[in-house]
């Protein structure tokens, strides 16, 4: 088995490895701004669909209301004119020259009204279609939100055990031992020690690690993998 030193080392190293997980881990959360970067991109889309469709649906309104005020012009007019009220031809005249000129203007109205109620359909159908994706990326980056919170909430809690137990872990360690394993571990992105498996190769690597390095570890000494360099460790083939 490895030396005491090694071995608090070792519980050092597993500490260490719990901390760069958490941090691994909570890359995760960065997406929570890509989410939100694209339900914005989504939500000023569905604006512009949403503002299109009440245009053009406004505009339907409008003729329709305008149709409705120029039959109620003729209604009243035929009133008049049926009413036997007025008689004089030239006012007559000028009664039905306003009939002419309403029809004409409603002539127009329903031409357009054409064009409108098929545009209507179509901005009708693409703002549905917007509003529904839009409904359902909210849902889900709300629910993606919640556990992310919670998720967040348990690395944290975890970060901050793993770094109060650290320094009590790192006490009694010799600190030519501490610094290598320091120095070896910020060149080996964060894993500074390696395990050496049952096959008699670096758990990192895989190198073989020769009989003659697994007796230096015995015999208390530093060995370091001769392919990654990291501080090898020896658990009696156990791992």
């Amino acid at each position: 088995m490895a030396s005491a030193d090694l071995t608090r080392l070792y519980k050092l190293h597993l500490i260490d490895v719990g901390i760069l997980e958490i941090k691994k881990k909570a890359v995760s959360l960065e997406a929570g701004k890509r989410h939100q970067a694209e339900l914005e991109a989504l939500t000023a889309q569905f604006k512009k669909v949403e503002a299109a469709f009440h245009q053009i649906h406004g505009e339907q309104k409008d003729i329709e209301l305008s149709n409705q005020q120029i039959d109620d012009k003729v209604k009243s007019i035929d009133n008049l004119l049926f009413g036997g009220s007025i008689k004089n031809s030239k006012e007559i005249e000028s009664y039905e020259a306003q009939k002419k000129s309403l029809a004409k203007q409603k002539s127009g109205n329903e031409d357009r009204l054409l064009e409108v109620w098929d545009k209507v359909s179509v901005a009708e159908s693409a703002f549905k279609a917007e509003k529904k994706t839009l409904d359902e990326r909210t849902k889900a980056f709300e629910e993606w939100k919640a556990k992310a919170t919670i998720f967040k909430g348990q690395l944290e809690s975890k970060y901050k055990e793993l770094m109060t137990l650290r320094p009590n872990a790192a006490k009694g360690i010799d600190p030519t031992l501490i610094a290598k394993y320091e120095a070896t571990k910020q060149q080996h992105h964060g894993i500074g020690v390696a395990l050496v498996t049952k096959q008699q190769t670096c758990e990192e690597c895989g190198t073989k690690v020769s009989d003659k390095s697994i007796e230096s570890i015995k015999d208390d000494r530093i060995v370091n993998c001769e392919e990654c360099h990291r501080i090898l460790y020896w658990t009696g083939g156990i791992v």
